[in-house]
């Protein structure tokens, strides 16, 4: 007897609108009204992904930072890496209590850091996923044939190695069920 059925979210039931480069290449035009090269900053995101977590697993949890701290030094140290004329005066490294490295803004030197902070937010609260082909009709049809049926009550779930958010991007891609 089916008691669990279990999915992985990214690439079974969601996956990203274009690549994180695109995403945060249109944050920086939207804010700054600059062109940004999306492959560059691709690139530069997928080198400072690898070290905030290799340095600092499980999106900071190890070092006691929020969710949105270690998102906001990838997004900063991304900028940074593909050389955006913005990241210069407004980007620096600072240490956090725990000792692991990270990426601010820094208001002293530059007097667009809150355009800079808002575009990172627009991309932390915003990230675009779409569902993937046929995930709906897929758990749709658990829901009829297995989960409603008191004889056949089944827990469906998913398994991540994303972030706190995966609730709300499951529900924004009508992947409710879950």
């Amino acid at each position: 007897m089916i008691r669990l059925i279990t999915f992985d979210v990214t690439g079974t039931l969601m996956r990203h609108v274009g690549s994180a480069g695109d995403q945060y290449a249109r944050a920086l035009e939207k804010h700054f009204d600059i062109s940004c090269s999306s492959a560059s900053l691709e690139k530069s995101f997928r080198e400072c992904y690898r070290e905030h977590s290799l340095k600092s697993p499980l999106f900071g949890r190890k070092h006691g930072l929020l969710l949105k701290q270690w998102w906001s030094s990838v997004y900063f140290g991304t900028v940074a890496g593909a050389n955006i004329p913005i990241a210069k005066d407004c980007i620096t490294q600072t240490k956090h209590e725990s000792g692991v490295t990270l990426w601010t803004t820094s208001k002293e030197n530059c007097s667009q850091h809150i355009l800079l902070e808002n575009s990172f937010n627009d991309v932390f609260w915003n990230f675009e996923w779409e569902p993937v082909d046929h995930a709906k009709e897929m758990l749709q049809f658990i829901e009829s044939n297995w989960k409603c049926l008191p004889q056949k009550q089944v827990v469906v779930g998913v398994i991540s190695n994303n972030d706190g958010r995966v609730n709300q991007y499951l529900h924004k891609t009508g992947n409710e069920l879950i």
